[in-house]
């Protein structure tokens, strides 16, 4: 009866509404929404004049979770797959299919493959298109941009899909806040935040502490982070904005179980795993500057540099590595934006340049430690460049026209020293691609806004670093 009710009143309700006086006035309520302006495309826009699938994620937003992980913040996102792999803070994480190579275990552990992803604007992703996630923390974060689409000609290699978080917190008033957030499994993150304004510059500093003991065995995380940001304005239209950065993590990897091992007790680890306490043991830390300038009124410049050192250990695949890295890197932007009714809209050329260095040891594995004997001495070292191009034409008054194309080339160095033999393996030349870049834009008034968009663009992926490893038998 109680289904038979609600479809009486359903079925009934437009009779009683035409029965009323029909007003003639235009009744349709018009609604202006908030601009959004996306600063992750390389040419800051609204989201309307994008030729690319964008979605943005707001600090009202990243508030409301656990902050433990990036697949958090991205749930809601489509054609994002954000999961986590033990329910820490380790992910797994796919852009309309891109990224899944990086989905497995063993060296993907901790990481993201062939999604570029940059915080606050500088890359964390390194030159090989690996990216580690350990200094990403959402209650540092104001604000996440993802473009779900091939950029490869806007960032060059491993970027099926990139994600920038912005450092924040979302107003430049003075303000001093706490926040602690405590769960099952042992889980809990605590946060302070502070920030201030002195006359035009802007201070923030933000650090977190996180524990969870996980549900599975072997799946224990913690990591402790600390980000600073002065955002000063030097003039009119000059901007300066530093960063400091730094990371402390650990984090276990239970392994994967046959079914009828998830079947009996699904919270136990792999006992391969478990054997050699499988974990990744990591500490970053990031100094960074951004300088961005307007020169006239039609031209502006943007310049910033970075280096990212690097202490990492691992127990994996049943040797104990030690792993200490330094990258760095940096590049410039030259746009030019032209008058609203002029046919060159728009103009872009950018330079970026990525480079990374260290040496990997191999050690023997005693009991999940690092033994006394040195298996493997090497190192490896990438590189990538590339310069990128992009302008927008207008074809007709309703009508634009956007073609890009981007210069890629990169280089791998690897050298073992064992047994006193020293081998170099040095490309000839550096590989290089090209990838164009071409798109369509047409935005008429019938009503409301219509906007119809079509973009293309060529992605290829080169194996770099990992991709190569175990390295190949010196014989």
């Amino acid at each position: 009866m109680k289904h038979g009710s609600i479809l009486i009143v359903v079925f009934l309700c437009p009779a009683m509404t035409f029965s009323q006086p029909i007003e003639r006035g235009d009744t349709v309520k018009t609604y202006v929404g908030k601009e959004v302006v996306v600063t992750a495309t390389r040419s800051s826009g609204e989201v309307i004049d994008l030729p690319l699938a964008v979605g943005v994620v707001d600090i009202k937003d990243i508030l409301g979770g656990r902050n433990l992980g990036l697949d958090e913040a991205l749930s809601l996102i489509p054609g994002v797959f954000a999961q986590s792999r033990s329910g820490g803070q380790d992910i797994r994480l796919t852009i309309r299919g891109f990224g899944a190579r990086g989905n497995g275990d063993r060296p993907n552990a901790g990481t993201v493959r062939g999604i570029k992803i940059l915080l606050d604007g500088i890359p964390e992703t390194e030159p090989d298109g690996r990216t580690p996630l350990d200094l990403i923390d959402l209650n540092a974060t104001e604000r996440i941009e993802v473009v779900r689409s091939n950029a490869s000609t806007l960032f060059g290699n491993a970027s099926g899909g990139v994600i920038n978080l912005r450092t924040g917190s979302g107003t430049r008033e003075a303000f001093a806040e706490t926040r602690n957030t405590f769960g099952d499994f042992g889980f809990r993150k605590n946060n302070v935040s502070v920030g201030t304004e002195l006359g035009a510059t802007h201070f923030f500093l933000s650090g977190s502490n996180t524990f969870f003991d996980g549900w599975r065995q072997n799946s224990m995380s913690r990591s402790t982070q600390l980000h600073s940001v002065i955002d000063s304005r030097l003039g009119e239209k000059t901007n300066l904005r530093l960063f400091a950065s730094g990371a402390s993590s650990v984090f276990f990897i239970p392994g994967a179980l046959t079914s009828s091992e998830f079947e009996g007790t699904p919270s136990s680890a792999n006992q391969s795993y478990l054997a050699r306490k499988e974990r990744r043991n990591n500490g970053t830390g990031r100094l960074a500057f951004d300088l961005f300038t307007s020169i006239g009124r039609n031209h502006s410049v943007d310049v910033l540099a970075y280096i990212t050192p690097k202490v990492q250990t691992r127990s994996e695949r049943g040797t104990f590595r030690d792993f200490n890295r330094y990258h760095l890197g940096g590049g410039a932007v030259y746009a030019w934006m032209g008058d609203q009714n002029s046919f060159l809209k728009k103009l872009l050329l950018r330079f970026d340049e990525a480079y990374q260095d260290g040496t990997n040891l191999f050690y023997n594995l005693v009991n999940g430690e690092r033994g006394d004997s040195l298996m493997t001495n090497k190192r490896e070292a990438a590189e990538t460049f590339g310069v990128f191009f992009q302008s927008e034409l207008r074809v007709m008054n309703e009508l634009s026209l956007t073609l890009g194309a981007r210069y890629d080339a990169q280089r791998y160095t690897a050298e073992e020293y064992a047994a006193g033999v020293n081998r170099l393996n040095v490309p000839k030349g550096w590989p290089s691609t090209i990838s164009p870049q071409k798109s369509a834009r047409s935005i008429g008034m019938m009503q409301n806004i219509r906007c119809m968009r079509a973009s293309a663009a060529a992605l290829k992926l080169r194996p770099l670093t990992r991709s190569t490893l175990p390295l190949p038998s010196r014989d």
